[in-house]
């Protein structure tokens, strides 16, 4: 994590989420396992998410529009609530309040408003979702929240509130699409109960080690 670290103004560990005043009066909830760096200047905002997700209540500026850049993901707002979550392959967007436009590094552009939900995934944006949106910011409730998701990207969400290696050996079951509800504060008992779903098995090792075969 030292290159992170070196880059971060902001970082939580696993399981630990943070409040932050930004110098611009917008205010954000800093997710778990996650890392971000800042620039405010008089002609500009910019927040880079380098791992994990936010929430963002930004202080409405239209001088100044607040950006955000996850990998080749842009996001940018005037004043609105709304999350950015940077997974491996992937980045998403739920809007609470107000309008976020949406960019991808080739210029395809979307206008998402309270409600909507979009993913970036494969450099790529992919159909706008008209509702669920505030199933992606069930986390900052405490809440692991997922409709029609496939197993390995939940697992891959899971890691970031539990401190031992989650290991998803099992390609099948990788691929099937989950939905569910939880409670973040008991990892292990929802590896289990994806596990049991998808007629995986799970394994405990020493030292907290997971593998989902």
């Amino acid at each position: 994590d030292l290159p992170l670290r070196l880059q971060a103004d902001y970082l939580t560990s696993t399981a630990q989420t943070e409040q932050v005043e930004l110098p611009d009066g917008s205010h954000l909830m800093l997710g778990s396992h996650s890392a971000i760096s800042t620039e405010f200047a008089a002609d500009h905002r910019r927040i880079r998410l380098l791992r994990g997700e936010i929430y963002v209540e930004a202080f409405h500026d239209t001088t100044r529009p607040l950006t955000i850049q996850a990998g080749e993901a842009e996001v940018t707002v005037v004043g609105t609530k709304f999350s950015v979550s940077k997974g491996d392959d992937s980045v998403t967007v739920a809007v609470r309040e107000g309008r976020v436009r949406f960019a991808d590094a080739a210029g395809e552009t979307s206008l998402l408003q309270a409600g909507h939900w979009q993913q970036l995934r494969s450099l790529r944006l992919q159909p706008m979702n008209l509702d669920g949106g505030e199933r992606q910011m069930a986390w900052v409730n405490g809440r692991l929240s997922f409709q029609d998701a496939p197993l390995a990207e939940v697992i891959d969400t899971l890691r970031r509130y539990y401190p031992a290696p989650i290991l998803l050996l099992n390609k099948s079951a990788a691929h099937q699409r989950v939905s569910g509800n939880y409670q973040v504060d008991d990892p292990v008992a929802i590896a289990q109960a994806l596990s049991t779903v998808t007629s995986a098995q799970l394994t405990r090792l020493p030292g907290g080690i997971l593998i989902i075969r």
